[in-house]
């Protein structure tokens, strides 16, 4: 709750005597660092994270460098698995650019603004738009232009470091004709699926087996912490027609929305006059500076909620009746499901939770937006997890048993079909013929290499395509998983592919597998040179601490 803790952090005169201490403690420890240093500056960085080359790295060069690792996407939503592992790629980030800057590698303005200036992304027309690329830039990535361009040097150097690996990559002969065959063998395949029936209705499943079923599953069973919550609504509406929108922001929002604007199915896309567009954006507007006179109101309302310096402060309830609000209660809710009745998202469900009814400054919440309204929430009962006497989920217990009792049976159906199926090819049956005694759909017969297959997809090819590469003339697949049941798949037919096919692929596979190679090699020795480095990580368990807004760049004034 950032308004009430930045409120309780201002006026908690403890924190003010602290503060004091720490600034008189702050002069006899630079003090004791001027002498230490003879009489000059520390080299140590206050908030150094590690080490690399003996050179002391701070918490904000690392989140910058995960912020980079990311492809300028926040980290912070990641979870704490993923947040180590990006660490761990932005530690080698940093090594890695340390040793480019020693090998003297670099990347000129001419290579960045040409970079830039060959993406399509930035061009209108075949060309490049300066004002189009800021729009995306600031509006859509909403990073800086100069973070961006930062950025972009770095992976030009990282690119350049990498391709020095170019020349340890080598594939041998045997392996790429090997590969070849598999892209260019021409296979001829029929498959069979089974589909599962997901109408349980008619199967009958004994109340025993139900129980069984409910003990051996029971904390599927589990009802989770619920709780409801006092609130006001402020709807965005109520000021519609109290903001107003001049033609100069709007001119503004279309050209900074310009691909909102613009056709995208033509070869030469046209922007829609402003003129045409004009009332939908200025509608547009209206909606978004009348959902910031919401935020505002609630703001002010949660205000009036702080207790003062001697713990003083109106009740929910007062403060409502006194803005002439509305309290309403909602229905009990868990964490993870919708609170019923209301179009809100989870940020609702995360801030009910967060409340604590014994706190003052915590049993009412910070504004909470929806689409079209903005809540204020305050504490109210709960009702704790607990496992359900069987009784009374015996329903749902039923329908999940028979759900498993007809998965089971169809799984079964499904492996006696294919043993037969196996069988029957051996002895010289037809494959067609043995997989619809069980019910099954069987294709026609299709012919295809896997190098064309892409270009001609059909149901299945996902699925079936890597499976049958490694396959021979006349073998059947295993039972391969569907989204709506099972399938068997017969290699007919396999014979090599055109030579003149392979021999156009041939330079096309070389280069794929070397890239392969390359980045893989690039990669190894990314590992290694963090070791050489001296690499020490202080906090490794840990996520830097700062949010993704210290990722953004100084000089954006954040």
């Amino acid at each position: 709750m950032l308004i009430t803790k930045f409120n309780k952090m201002i006026r908690n005169k403890t924190l003010w005597w602290f503060f004091a201490i720490i600034v008189s403690v702050s002069f006899i420890w630079a003090y004791s660092d001027y002498q230490q240093s003879g009489g000059g500056c520390s080299n140590k960085i206050p908030d150094a994270v590690g080490k690399l080359n003996e050179k002391e790295i701070s918490a904000r060069e690392l989140d910058r460098a995960m912020f980079n690792a990311m492809r300028l996407r926040n980290f912070n939503t990641q979870s704490a698995e993923n947040k180590k592992i990006i660490r761990h790629e932005a530690w080698k980030r940093l090594a890695a650019l340390q040793t480019a800057e020693r090998l003297g590698i670099s990347a000129t303005i001419n290579e960045l603004t040409s970079a830039i200036g060959r993406d399509p992304t930035f061009q209108e027309n075949g060309s490049f738009s300066k004002n189009r690329y800021k729009t995306i830039i600031e509006s859509q990535m909403q990073v800086p232009v100069q973070q961006f361009e930062d950025f972009l040097r770095e992976e030009i150097i990282l690119q350049k470091l990498g391709s020095m690996f170019e020349s340890c990559a080598w594939t041998a002969p045997y392996e790429l004709n090997q590969r070849l065959t598999r892209i260019t063998d021409q296979i001829t395949i029929q498959y069979a699926s089974f589909e599962m029936d997901t109408n349980t209705t008619s199967l009958t499943i004994s109340k025993d087996d139900v129980q069984k079923y409910f003990d051996k599953n029971i904390e599927t069973f589990r009802v989770p912490d619920k709780i409801n919550v006092k609130y006001i609504k402020i709807p965005a509406s109520n000021y519609l027609t109290k903001v107003d929108v001049t033609e100069k922001e709007a001119k503004q929002y279309y050209t900074n929305n310009m691909d909102r604007f613009t056709s995208s199915d033509t070869n030469n896309p046209i922007a829609k006059p402003f003129d045409s567009v004009s009332k939908e954006i200025i509608s547009e507007l209206k909606k978004q500076k009348a959902m910031t006179e919401a935020k505002d109101s609630a703001a002010r309302f949660v205000t009036m909620l702080i207790p003062d310096q001697k713990g003083k402060a109106p009740t929910f309830d007062d403060a409502a009746r006194k803005n002439g609000f509305t309290i309403s209660t909602s229905d009990f809710f868990s964490l993870r499901e919708d609170v019923p009745n209301l179009k809100v998202d989870r940020d609702f469900n995360k801030a009910a939770f967060d409340l604590d009814p014994t706190d003052p400054e915590r049993y009412f919440s910070d504004p909470v937006a929806s689409d079209d309204s903005v809540y204020v929430l305050a504490a109210g009962d709960k009702k704790k997890s607990h496992l359900p006497e069987f009784v009374n989920v015996e329903n749902k217990a039923t329908t999940l048993a028979k759900q498993e009792a007809a998965e089971k049976a169809f799984k079964k159906k499904c492996e006696e079909a294919r043993d037969l199926t196996a069988k029957a090819l051996k002895e010289g049956q037809k494959f067609e013929d043995t997989v619809k005694k069980f019910g099954a759909v069987v294709s026609t017969n299709m012919s295809f290499s896997a190098y064309e297959a892409a270009s001609n997809p059909f149901e299945y090819l996902d699925i079936i395509l890597p499976k049958i590469m490694h396959m021979s003339k006349g073998e059947l697949s295993d039972l391969l998983d569907t989204d709506n049941g099972m399938i068997i798949v017969h290699v007919a037919d396999k014979k090599p592919g055109l030579s003149s096919t392979a021999e156009a692929v041939r330079p096309e596979m070389i280069n794929a597998i070397d890239r392969s190679l390359t980045m893989a090699v690039y990669d190894n020795w990314k590992e290694y040179n963090l070791v050489k480095a001296g690499f020490v990580d202080r906090f490794p368990q840990t996520v830097s601490s700062t949010d993704d807004d210290a990722t953004k760049d100084e000089s954006s004034g954040k």
